[in-house]
């Protein structure tokens, strides 16, 4: 019945998707992944659709496909915030430290500096830096950040880190308050 449905409505990721996750609780893993990468393909340039898909291949640790969507889907749309930031978070978990903050560099100008998701990347960067020592970049962004959201929890949780990183130890107190 799923496949009458996804061939009645191809357009409708969500059908796709749970055609491909019952594929794959079946142990027909090719199938699946057939079902995925006509949803890309008909659509190379839909960032949804190559989120979902990559979302799911990362649910069933398949880290190496994941990765593949996603860097077709900036091929195919270079000026992909959104991409670019779900592989900068691929590569920096499974660590590939650098080549995710180059990634987390090269999509902040592509959004605006007051986007939610241009905030989280900026303090995905920020913790990245902060664990290479590179505190005084971490502290830029994390104001930022604040200038923008004042009342983001996260990054007045990092700036107080900062500030006990470098000895300021009231002025981190006053920022956990």
């Amino acid at each position: 019945i799923l496949q009458r449905i996804v061939e009645f409505e191809p357009a409708n990721i969500d059908h796709s998707l749970r055609l491909a996750a019952f594929y794959w609780s079946s142990g027909k893993e090719s199938q699946a992944i057939d079902n995925l990468n006509r949803l890309v393909s008909a659509e190379p340039k839909n960032e949804e659709r190559r989120l979902k898909v990559a979302a799911f291949y990362l649910s069933q640790n398949r880290l190496p496909e994941a990765e593949l969507v996603l860097k077709a889907g900036i091929d195919a749309n270079t000026k992909s915030f959104q991409l670019r930031f779900a592989l900068s978070n691929l590569y920096l978990n499974t660590n590939r430290t650098d080549q995710g903050i180059a990634l987390l560099k090269e999509c902040l100008p592509l959004g605006k500096s007051s986007d939610p998701e241009v905030l989280q990347a900026k303090v995905t960067l920020a913790k990245v830096q902060i664990q290479r020592n590179e505190v005084e970049q971490a502290r830029k962004l994390i104001a930022e950040v604040i200038k923008e959201s004042p009342k983001n929890v996260e990054a007045r949780f990092i700036k107080g880190n900062i500030h006990m990183l470098k000895g300021e130890g009231a002025d981190a107190v006053s920022e956990f308050r």
